[in-house]
């Protein structure tokens, strides 16, 4: 074939049924092409190759194979290698030594994982304080199951991808949030501070003002929520104790005002006097603070807004009764009347001359106007005050009778004589006499001059003489009467009996 002779060569066969021997040529065939012996030549190199691979891979297989038999009874009671718990490597031990591996380990985060910080103050508690547990004893039991407890042909695989890719087991963190929560509730004991409100308080003439202080609270949850991520990180961590403030329900600023509005109150002593009384520098009194610590009332209230408040409240009533003793000893009473007897129907002849007292209500303003800041030495003034007995008490003295009368005849006197008499008498007429009081006739007579007398008896020349004078007393139902002030008066004659005038009878 293709221009090629193809030789040809027969064999000499014998022949079983002719007994000859037959000669057989075979059938001639091509030459082969020189291309198909290259590819022929190629497929035998790649299936030898695949053949050497095959072979090296049984060998590979058998000794790995022979080698997981050796490693299974090597590592029959140890942890196959290339296993770790949370970066800690322990492959190839037992499960005590892994155990003991992990632990130390993370000794320093069992031993203080936490501190927690609150200013300067710290604290560092274990985790056994916080109620943290490491689960070591479950991760080395899992860490030594791997490549056991399966069929042999699953073990060899799961040992075989171990060695090959290793294996990472986690370790989990066990926290009693109880126990935790525990902990943060005993720090907060020993940080927390109730506010304090601002406030006064008055003791006699002491003040005493308690500033305002700012509480501090815990907050429980969210301090043990932040110690619960920190834990998760199994390092050593810093975590700060969180609190609030909480702010007083009554401020420095509340109280400032009431605070200033008593210290000016209780700026010393109160000096009183009064510059037109007749008692002069007697009359002169000093009021020290702690009486007038006495008159004020500094209570506690509660604001419309329901914040706590102070009140103050000076008692005017007590100022007043303070001002009494100062009143009684500025007073000047004014004359007693002298009157008539007009047959019972008593009537004033002479009135009295007003008297001067305390100004109260104007007093009353001065010592309010010292307490709010204003001068502290006060003048105190005078007002004029009705006589003692004038027409509107006059019939409430009770004189209606006489009491008795006496006679004293000066028929032969001298005529000056009679003069005299006569102007004396006059001086002494309608006089009263208080309850407990005391008659001078001198004082009563006044100083005898002759312009007096000259007068005296000039008024009563158109008046003939008698032979005879009389003086005379007026009975008092009760012997006493009031004067306006409330002190009573009682009516007494020259000789000691309840009366109310004297006089002359023509």
């Amino acid at each position: 074939m293709l221009g090629r002779k193809m030789q040809q060569s027969c064999v000499l066969r014998p022949s079983r049924l002719a007994m000859s021997e037959q000669t057989i040529c075979p059938t001639p065939r091509p030459e082969a092409h020189p291309v198909g012996k290259a590819r022929r030549r190629k497929r035998n190199t790649i299936g030898g190759w695949f053949m050497v691979l095959l072979t090296i891979g049984a060998l590979a297989a058998a000794g790995i194979g022979a080698a997981l038999l050796y490693g299974e009874r090597d590592f029959l009671d140890r942890i196959y290698p290339n296993i770790s718990v949370r970066g800690v490597d322990i492959g190839g031990m037992r499960v005590a030594s892994a155990r003991g591996a992990v632990t130390k380990h993370y000794g320093s985060f069992l031993n203080n994982p936490i501190t927690i910080t609150y200013g300067e103050r710290v604290w560092r508690p274990s985790a056994a304080d916080l109620g943290v547990s490491l689960q070591i004893d479950e991760a080395i039991a899992q860490a030594h199951t791997i490549g056991r407890g399966q069929a042999r042909s699953d073990s060899m695989k799961t040992v075989a991808a171990t060695w090959q890719y290793g294996i990472e087991l986690p370790l989990h963190i066990s926290v009693d949030q109880q126990v935790i929560q525990h902990y943060v509730l005993s720090l907060a004991r020993a940080v927390e501070q109730v506010p304090v409100n601002a406030d006064a308080e008055l003791r006699g003439a002491e003040l005493t003002v308690t500033q305002e202080r700012f509480g501090t609270q815990v907050l429980v949850d969210e301090t043990v929520a932040d110690m619960t991520a920190a834990l998760q990180g199994l390092d050593p961590q810093q975590v700060v104790l969180r609190t609030r403030t909480i702010t007083p329900q009554v401020r420095d600023s509340d109280v400032a005002p009431m605070v200033a509005r008593i210290r000016t109150m209780l700026n010393g002593p109160i000096v009183l006097a009064s510059s037109t009384s007749k008692c002069g520098t007697i009359c002169r009194w000093n009021w020290a603070p702690e009486r007038i610590a006495n008159w004020m009332d500094l209570r506690r209230i509660t604001a419309p807004d329901g914040r706590p408040d102070l009140a103050l409240d000076l008692d005017q009533n007590a100022i007043k009764s303070a001002l009494l003793p100062l009143a009684t000893a500025l007073r000047e009473e004014g004359t007693l009347p002298q009157v008539a007897w007009n047959g019972g129907d008593l009537r004033i002849t002479v009135p009295g001359n007003d008297g001067r007292g305390l100004d109260a209500a104007a007093a009353l303003v001065q010592i309010n106007a010292a307490l709010t800041g204003g001068p502290r030495n006060l003048d105190l003034g005078l007002v004029p005050i009705p006589p003692p007995v004038n027409e509107s008490n006059l019939a409430s003295l009770g004189i209606t009778e006489a009491v008795g009368v006496g006679t004293s005849s000066f028929a032969n006197s001298e005529a000056y004589r009679i003069t005299n008499i006569r102007a004396g008498a006059r001086q002494m007429n309608g006089i009263l006499i208080p309850p407990g009081g005391s008659f001078s006739f001198n004082d009563n007579l006044g100083e005898v001059t002759a312009r007096m007398v000259l007068s005296r008896a000039m008024r009563s020349s158109r008046t003939a003489p008698k032979k005879n004078g009389a003086a005379g007393c007026a009975r008092s139902r009760p012997p006493s009467f009031v004067r306006p002030s409330g002190a009573a008066y009682r009516s007494a004659s020259a000789t000691s009996t309840p009366s109310a005038s004297a006089g002359t009878k023509n």
